[in-house]
């Protein structure tokens, strides 16, 4: 009971009292007290305790007793231990937790160790990743054979490769000094007139001359078994004879002729050999194909097709060195274009097959300009064959020509007429002269004038500028016949031989052009024309040499060296071939110029 009526009576005053003496007194002894108390308890008990002991001995009941039974003291207690507990556990807890607790955290745990994982990782991902493929390439063929200036073989010296030139012509000095410059290449250079292939290889120790005669069948078997390669420069008809040696021995073989059906029935045999027989790696065959599949390939990829396709190619002498009556000069051989005037042709013009015979095909020439030139145009044997070779079977239009300066198909045909191709061997050339031999020719009896017979026979006036070319050529001359074996085409490549050649200081020119007519889906319409302009070096190598050995022997290297893997006969129309060929020619100085013309 006493309990109860104590407490009622606590409880009266506290209302009463408390609200006055709170508010006047609170004010002032809690503005100068609590500071210092507060700052000296307050740090001491947060930081041993943390915010426990302080806990206890507020909440425990013994001060409550003794506080009790004062009634001040309940007063007192209660109302400031609230509002110093508030303003110091706010202030001093929240401020060091966010210090002491979660800066160092975030700068010891999270921050530190991605630093050290990271790092190493970058380095040693990195560093090692070359190292497994360093390995493979020591003991590896393929890096040395496609590679020459690769890491690992710059320190080896390079494996050896043997390779056999036959024939040693106007265009195969450009071809020896290339293949002697490879590392780890030796060359030899066999020809019939030993003293042209020692020219050739120039003394250099990589370097070989030999004398050979095509008709030594044993010669030529033992030297194709010490190379890895032969080069055929002989004239087109000795191919298959070539590569039927290199097929017994199983060596690869390059020629830039044209691919015959003698060598094209060995293609068979050539696969199951394993070796590669590459034709028509020259200028024409040769470049003009690489160039025009570099082009067609690049139409077919967006979606397009080749509606008309004209080639022309031609090797003639620059403007200013066009100084003879002919129009035209030698930079390869004499026989080789003349024998290539008897030749049929065939192509498609606008969906229609052109077939022209031998004998007429200098009557079909048209003129032809490129850029500020102009040339007469004449087809160039069977185009067809090109339909199915190139991909564009539904071509309208393909035609392959030769170009030649103004005047020159009239005057071969004129020659044609007289049997000046014909290659029937005679036996009645000892001991003629000029004038019996055009004698001969016209069927004039010896006391005729020369001039007039011949002019009569080929239905011309005798003073036309044709006539004086005959007379330009000794045909009217009492000179002995230049050669006594062979036929009438031999005769005429003695006279055009000793007539027809460049002087001194004087440069060749190779004009190489494709037009195309192209179309796309949506209508699109293109013209594009690709242009090889080439001119020779005075006193260097001529245009021709350049244009026609060079594509061989960047071929013969690139089987060589594993390159080019394409077995049997082929010639170079597959972007594996034909993309790295055109690629170092242009390094070389050799580049067709393209142009596009959108309609």
């Amino acid at each position: 009971m006493a309990t109860k009526k104590a407490k009622k009576a606590a409880k009266k005053p506290v209302k009463k009292v408390a609200k006055k003496p709170v508010r006047k007194v609170a004010k002032k002894p809690v503005r100068k007290v609590a500071k210092k108390p507060v700052r000296k308890v307050a740090k001491k008990p947060v930081k041993k305790v943390a915010a426990k002991k302080p806990a206890k001995k507020v909440a425990a009941k013994k001060p409550a007793k003794k506080v009790a039974a004062k009634k001040p003291a309940k007063k007192v207690a209660k109302k400031p231990a609230r509002k110093v507990a508030k303003k110091p556990a706010r202030k001093v807890a929240k401020k060091p937790a966010r210090k002491v607790a979660k800066r160092p955290v975030k700068k010891v745990v999270k921050k530190r160790p991605p630093i050290v994982i990271r790092k190493p990782a970058k380095v040693v991902v990195k560093k090692p990743a070359p190292a497994p493929a360093a390995p493979p390439a020591p003991p590896a063929p393929k890096p040395p054979l496609g590679a020459p200036a690769g890491p690992g073989v710059v320190k080896r010296p390079p494996p050896e490769r043997r390779v056999l030139v036959l024939g040693a012509g106007l265009v195969s000095r450009p071809l020896v000094d290339y293949l002697l410059r490879q590392p780890g290449y030796k060359v030899t250079v066999a020809t019939r007139t030993v003293s042209k292939a020692q020219a050739l290889v120039a003394g250099r120790p990589n370097g070989e001359a030999v004398a050979y005669d095509i008709s030594d069948a044993a010669q030529l078997g033992a030297m194709i078994s010490r190379h890895d390669l032969t080069v055929s420069l002989l004239p087109y008809t000795h191919h298959p004879t070539v590569a039927r040696a290199c097929i017994e021995r199983r060596k690869h073989m390059v020629t830039t002729s044209y691919v015959g059906d003698a060598m094209r029935a060995l293609d068979g045999e050539a696969k199951a050999a394993g070796i590669t027989i590459l034709n028509e790696m020259g200028l024409d065959p040769g470049i003009d194909h690489m160039s025009a599949m570099r082009i067609i390939h690049k139409v077919q990829r967006e979606g397009g097709s080749i509606v008309h396709f004209h080639s022309y190619c031609g090797g003639l002498p620059a403007p200013e060195a066009n100084t003879n009556p002919l129009g035209y000069k030698f930079s390869w051989s004499p026989r080789g274009v003349l024998l290539a005037g008897r030749n049929a042709a065939r192509y498609r013009k606008d969906g229609q097959l052109v077939e022209i015979p031998g004998p007429r095909l200098f009557e079909n020439y048209w003129e032809v300009k490129v850029d500020d030139l102009a040339f007469e145009a004449y087809p160039n044997r069977d185009s067809l064959g090109y339909l199915s070779i190139y991909g564009i079977e539904s071509a309208k239009t393909i035609l392959r020509g030769t170009f030649r300066n103004a005047g020159w198909c009239r005057f071969l045909k004129k020659v044609a007429d007289l049997g000046l191709l014909d290659e029937t061997p005679r036996t009645d050339l000892g001991g003629m002269n000029m004038v019996q031999f055009t004698r001969s020719l016209v069927g004039a009896a010896g006391s005729a004038d020369i001039r007039l017979a011949l002019a009569q026979k080929l239905d011309l006036p005798p003073d036309s500028e044709m006539m004086l070319k005959f007379e330009w050529l000794g045909f009217f001359s009492q000179d002995p016949v230049p050669t006594t074996k062979g036929g009438n085409i031999d005769v005429l490549t003695a006279l055009m031989h000793a007539r027809m050649q460049y002087a001194k200081g004087e440069r060749d020119m190779i004009v190489l052009r494709h037009e195309f007519q192209a179309e796309f889906p949506g209508g699109r319409r293109e013209e594009i024309t690709s242009t090889l302009l080439d001119f020779g070096v005075p006193g260097g190598d001529s245009a021709m040499a350049r244009t026609v050995s060079l594509p061989a022997a960047i071929a013969a290297r690139l089987v060589l060296e594993g390159r080019i893997e394409r077995r049997g006969v082929c010639i170079p129309v597959e972007p594996a071939i034909f993309h790295p060929v055109l690629d170092e020619l242009a390094a070389l100085g050799i580049n067709c110029v393209e142009k596009t013309t959108v309609r």
